[in-house]
């Protein structure tokens, strides 16, 4: 199945020749790039948890006719991924992403275009350390009682994922570098997928952190709009919609055979952000769920309230539509 599966990928987008592209600053390798590149994505196909997990297969025949020579051993693998360069990386995930749009492989969520954006944390570790990882200081409390403070290191990128009817597709992803915070990765990331993809989507989804003045007016000048989470209550804009709440009725919904009511409202033409020229609109939902636990055979009811802001009106991005994309949000946790 292996095989077929590679033949199927060579001959559909070529894999071979694309990785022929990549290169890194080893000197004098025994093991060329493309070697160690397909070598992994064998790897990522056969669900192998680990480099070493994976070495562990290196004397299988399998290698001989996918590879033409032995598997690398994994220091060897993990030292060309240090030192890959990734504007090749990027490079084959565009030539993808056009063979798939043109294939009319990829079928968007919403017809505009919506993609994903936040941040995520790859590793941690208490000991190893390598240059620009991020560090912070864990408070716990050892056996004997006492409080003990230690420095992690660890790894953090901004990821950004075009959202379709079958998963979503993986644009491109930034790295966030030491005293810098989530927002500057996200706009680096965002400004150079924007003039490679200058057409892949239109909305631009993001956590609490993206709903802010400065971040909405960087991404409509980019072209763009924001719908993003809203849920500091502090700000004006959500004290100004809990009192309009108070007024408005809500537009309820019984969902999922009765198994969801939702109340909602969508208002629009806020002018409560600060320093933000363009109107925007609030949708904030109150979602009831009934669940049958399987344990016990128990029914139970949980309650939770939703708020985003959105620069789409609604004759662009209609309330349901917006509602659905906006728990979309968390498909980099849910399918990471």
């Amino acid at each position: 199945m292996l095989r077929r599966l590679l033949r199927y990928a060579e001959r559909r987008y070529h894999v071979t020749q694309a990785l022929t592209t990549l290169t890194d600053t080893r000197v004098g390798p025994v093991y060329s790039t493309v070697t160690v590149a397909k070598a992994a994505l064998v790897g990522l196909l056969a669900r192998s948890g680990s480099l070493h997990s994976l070495a562990e297969t290196r004397q299988h025949s399998v290698w001989r006719s996918i590879i033409k020579q032995a598997l690398p051993s994994d220091d060897t693998m993990g030292e060309v991924f240090a030192k890959l360069q990734v504007d090749g990386l990027r490079a084959i995930q565009y030539r993808l992403y056009e063979r798939v749009r043109k294939s009319k492989a990829f079928h968007p969520l919403w017809p505009g275009g919506a993609a994903v954006l936040d941040g995520h944390e790859i590793n941690a570790s208490y000991r190893r350390k390598c240059p620009g990882m991020l560090q912070r200081t864990i408070t716990s409390t050892n056996k004997k009682g006492e409080t003990v403070e230690r420095i992690q290191y660890y790894h953090a990128y901004v990821y950004l994922l075009l959202l379709g009817v079958e998963g979503p597709f993986l644009l491109d992803i930034e790295r966030i570098l030491p005293d810098e915070g989530e927002g500057a990765a996200a706009r680096r990331l965002l400004a150079r997928v924007c003039a490679r993809y200058p057409r892949a989507f239109k909305l631009v989804l993001g956590d609490s952190l993206y709903a802010n003045t400065p971040w909405i007016t960087f991404v409509l000048k980019l072209g763009k709009h924001v719908l993003a989470v809203l849920d500091d209550e502090r700000r004006d804009v959500t004290k100004d919609v809990r009192a309009l709440c108070t007024i408005i009725p809500p537009r309820t919904q019984t969902l999922h055979g009765g198994n969801l009511v939702r109340e909602c409202w969508d208002i629009a033409q806020l002018t409560s952000m600060p320093g933000l020229s363009h109107p925007i609109r609030v949708i904030r939902t109150i979602e009831t769920t009934r669940v049958r636990r399987q344990l016990d055979d128990k029914l139970e009811t949980t309650v939770s309230e939703w708020m985003w802001v959105c620069t789409l009106s609604r004759e662009e991005l209609d309330t349901e539509t917006a509602i659905a994309l906006g728990h979309k949000r968390w498909v980099i946790e849910n399918e990471e």
